[in-house]
């Protein structure tokens, strides 16, 4: 049976295009990636990364942008995770996506505004080989590699990534 990839509608045979979208219709689907849990049933066996973190909400809004980008990604504790111990803080959640998607995924949300990441009380982090906190302090932009030197400004010249300031 062809589908509709863009609105995910199953058509009879014969038909080429979706009567909604307008779309090319293909013989089978991709995940649906806007589903948490077809997201972290195509995680399970891969290796994860850090991407970000922040509060649930925010997070939440992120995985489904991600989502519609067909990167999968999963929202689970930060790495050393302390709780302050009281039921009054929001818990500061991090981000997950494979390994092998960690740059297509900080590509995605550097393309954000410096004042929207702020907005949402998120904090970036370049995971991978080399970590996010060292290329701020000098290595290199955890997206797009290019070498920032210490004195740099707020964001990556090359790809504009926010590196904090």
């Amino acid at each position: 049976m062809p589908y509709c990839p863009s609105c995910r509608a199953e058509y009879r045979p014969g038909f080429e295009r979706c009567a909604a979208c307008d779309e090319f219709l293909v013989a089978e689907l991709a995940p649906d990636y806007r589903d948490p849990e077809v997201m972290a049933d195509v995680l399970r066996e891969r290796e994860l990364a850090l991407v970000t973190l922040g509060p649930l909400m925010s997070l939440k809004s992120l995985r489904a942008e991600l989502g519609q980008e067909q990167v999968a990604c999963l929202i689970g504790p930060p790495p050393d995770a302390e709780s302050c111990g009281t039921s009054r803080c929001a818990p500061r959640l991090g981000l997950y996506v494979a390994v092998q998607d960690v740059g297509r995924a900080l590509e995605l949300l550097a393309g954000r505004p410096a004042e929207q990441i702020d907005a949402a009380d998120l904090e970036l982090v370049g995971a991978g080989a080399d970590g996010g906190d060292e290329a701020a302090a000098g290595d290199g932009c955890p997206a797009c590699g290019k070498r920032i030197p210490k004195e740099s400004t707020e964001e990556c010249p090359e790809c504009g990534l926010f590196l904090g300031g």
